[in-house]
């Protein structure tokens, strides 16, 4: 996830110097939900080694793998706004989450799916065409598929949420970067 300086990485650049490297770069949130879900982490670093890696080579591919989860799934469109005019990715590649159930989206209440299914529609209308987006779709019809499933997991959204932010002592809680969401999944 590029949370750790690249100009004097030797394996960086080391990557960089292959004429046929790739980067795939994990993230799903930005600026201060970026911070949150990939611990230790800080956006400004980020970005400066993103942008460090295309001023070194400024052809070379650069994926973003994002997970689909709880985290990400209630602000695509702020990611996809970031990814899209910042123009420094070539490609998106969803990977969703499941086998931690506090985090997967499929086992939410319908009313959270519903919110889910709605924000990719948003993203379907806003970024037609975009890289990532047919693989959202999936997900939004998985998503349709689940809503009748009655297996809800905000009791161990709750527990997965409190030890992790206990056991990293973060400053910042889930509750202050997701408000809206907190209300319905945490309260």
């Amino acid at each position: 996830n590029l949370a750790v300086p690249l100009k004097n990485n030797k394996i960086a650049l080391q990557v960089l110097n292959e004429p046929n490297a790739e980067w795939g770069v994990s993230f799903e949130t930005v600026r201060e939900r970026f911070e949150y879900v990939r611990h230790g982490a800080k956006w400004d670093q980020f970005i400066n080694n993103i942008n460090f890696i295309k001023s070194v080579k400024p052809d070379l591919l650069v994926n973003a793998h994002p997970l689909y989860c709880t985290y990400s799934a209630f602000n695509l469109v702020e990611y996809y706004d970031y990814v899209l005019n910042e123009k420094l990715f070539n490609s998106i590649y969803w990977c969703v989450i499941q086998n931690i159930d506090g985090l997967n989206v499929l086992k939410l209440s319908k009313n959270l799916k519903e919110k889910a299914i709605k924000e990719i529609e948003k993203c379907e209308i806003k970024f037609k065409g975009a890289t990532g987006i047919d693989h959202l779709i999936d997900i939004k019809n998985t998503i349709i598929a689940s809503l009748n499933d009655t297996v809800t997991v905000k009791t161990t959204f709750n527990t997965f949420t409190s030890t992790i932010e206990s056991q990293l002592n973060k400053d910042v809680k889930f509750n202050d970067l997701w408000p809206d969401l907190a209300k319905e999944l945490v309260a």
